[in-house]
């Protein structure tokens, strides 16, 4: 029996994709740049960014859209905060741009698990997110400052410094992008995708049930009434039945066309003639 996709990504959705992977990395390049000043120390806003492109984009065109950011800065586009070049790999901050990549990709993964896309889903995903960013910044910086630059740094020194001065904001940030990401994802995904509702795939098999059962039984006549009766018995016992009732499938959807020319009697109708049913508006 065919099955109706619960979506499908359509070339238009494709091509909107590929937009938005230019959009996202223009908003990750702009984020490096915004500084909010306070008393203790500046931030930015790349990090909100960065994690609304793994909640929006998902695993595949997030992790594009960050390689594509790192990939502009390594070739000579100064989108970093300190320039561009590949020789910034040598700058002890470079492993937050690494943990971005790797952050965003599993952050989204996390978020894919869960069947029901709640604020949790996307906030523990943005959570895993963040931690992924800092172990990776930190380690990253301290095998720079002790093996390149030959500084010795302390593990204290690292956790104050790198971790717990920005987690405050950073963990803000995490807060408000999933729920920005909770109410702008459904929008995206009308956008980019053909969506079959439940209702529209219990109508689908049920109707692909009846199909298979009049091929079985030849072109032999089927009352309207009988149909209307099967086609409802199937919604009903169908697992999405929940979402559906027997009313909501109805002759309204598939409609049989005789041929009354063929036919002198109501009785005749029903016993001698051969009825040509054609079906509309199977999604």
């Amino acid at each position: 029996m065919l099955h109706l996709p619960k979506s499908n990504l359509t070339r238009r959705g494709k091509t909107i994709m590929l937009a938005l992977t230019g959009v996202f990395t223009s908003l990750v390049i702009a984020g490096a740049f915004i500084e909010i000043p306070t008393p203790l120390v500046s931030f930015t806003m790349q990090t909100f960014f960065v994690q609304l492109t793994s909640s929006m984009m998902g695993p595949l065109w997030g992790g594009i859209t960050i390689a594509l950011y790192i990939f502009m800065g390594l070739v000579g586009i100064p989108v970093f905060t300190k320039g561009g070049g590949f020789m910034y790999v040598l700058q002890p901050t470079f492993g937050y741009l690494i943990g971005f990549f790797i952050g965003t990709i599993v952050g989204a993964l996390i978020i894919k698990m869960f069947k029901k896309k709640s604020y949790w889903a996307y906030l523990t995903g943005n959570t895993v997110n963040l931690l992924i960013t800092y172990v990776s910044g930190m380690i990253y910086f301290y095998f720079i400052q002790t093996f390149y630059f030959g500084k010795s740094v302390t593990a204290y020194t690292i956790f104050i410094s790198l971790f717990l001065i920005f987690m405050p904001s950073d963990l803000l940030f995490t807060f408000v992008a999933s729920y920005a990401a909770l109410k702008l994802k459904p929008i995206l995904d009308k956008t980019i995708y053909q969506v079959a509702s439940d209702e529209d795939i219990a109508k689908f098999e049920a109707e692909q049930q009846f199909e298979k059962l009049k091929a079985n039984d030849g072109q032999k006549f089927i009352p309207q009434n009988e149909l209307e009766s099967f086609t409802s018995q199937q919604t009903e016992n169908s697992p999405l039945a929940e979402s559906s009732t027997p009313d909501s499938i109805n002759g309204n959807n598939i409609q049989a066309s005789i041929n009354e020319n063929n036919c002198s009697t109501m009785a005749t109708e029903f016993n001698n003639c051969e009825s040509n049913i054609t079906k509309d508006n199977i999604v």
